[in-house]
């Protein structure tokens, strides 16, 4: 799957959406129609050089794209990372579990080596409400947090005492089990497409790696490969089965999945 189905324009430039071109107004010999057909040409020739640029900053991105895996068969060689994550756009894209929990810290530890080393993961995104930032020490208690029964210990500062390249973290929190507006994912993903088009590797996690992390993740592969919402949950499904886990259904509840076939329609009207 290459990046991107794009269009090509007569100039060569590839765009992946046609510009819409207002209403040619109707002319009269006075002088407000010589300045409503004055209005129409700057809004025709500002809207085609807003397409124009866009098309070009897309194709730039585009080639700087790794192609995804075929759906054909089982991609789960291509996908599976460890139990507690796995690729979605494999060297770009990955989804998991929170990354450090106190009872079984030995085994996160060699996982968050793992994971700054061997996939050299650059961004981590955590998309959970029940913990604050990974660089908000002070909002941490000692013994750090408990969620669910696990008791989760902020990971910032041993990634970057593992990593290889400077690391970045994001938070931003979302209740387990429920969904964001469409504006708030639309944002939020523009800014994380934006960062892997500069070659940031991303993971992005919740608790269990299943409800809020795919979502936000399917919504970011669709930006990024202009996906069919069916293609798109069928690789977040592919990625999340191949941690040979459990058989849930990603993402997680049935608003989740419905949030992010909306967000797709949204994105390719």
């Amino acid at each position: 799957m290459q990046p991107r189905s794009l269009a090509v324009l007569p100039s060569g430039v590839h765009a992946p959406r046609q510009a819409a071109v207002p209403a040619v107004p109707t002319l009269h010999r006075s002088a407000s129609g010589f300045k409503r057909w004055e209005a129409w040409k700057r809004s025709v020739y500002l809207g085609l050089g807003l397409a124009v640029a866009r098309a070009l900053r897309v194709r730039r991105a585009s080639e700087r794209l790794q192609s995804l895996p075929s759906l054909e068969g089982k991609a789960d060689e291509s996908l599976r990372f460890s139990e507690m994550a796995n690729w979605i756009a494999p060297g770009q894209l990955m989804v998991g579990r929170y990354p450090m929990i106190q009872k079984n810290k030995d085994a996160c530890q060699r996982h968050l080596q793992r994971l700054v080393r061997e996939a050299e993961i650059s961004t981590f995104v955590c998309v959970q409400s029940e913990v604050p930032g990974q660089e908000d020490l002070r909002s941490w208690p000692a013994g750090g947090i408990d969620v669910k029964g696990r008791r989760c210990l902020p990971y910032a500062k041993m990634a970057r005492q593992l990593a290889v390249r400077k690391l970045h973290f994001v938070h931003q929190p979302m209740r387990d089990l429920e969904v964001p507006g469409n504006e708030h994912l639309l944002a939020f993903t523009e800014d994380l497409e934006a960062q892997i088009q500069q070659g940031e590797r991303i993971l992005v996690h919740c608790m269990g790696g299943r409800g809020r992390s795919n979502l936000v993740a399917g919504c970011l592969l669709a930006r990024l490969y202009d996906l069919s919402p069916n293609e798109v949950e069928s690789r977040l499904q592919d990625g999340y089965d191949s941690r040979n886990y459990d058989n849930c259904l990603v993402p997680e509840t049935q608003r989740q999945r419905e949030t992010l076939r909306k967000f797709i329609e949204t994105l390719r009207a």
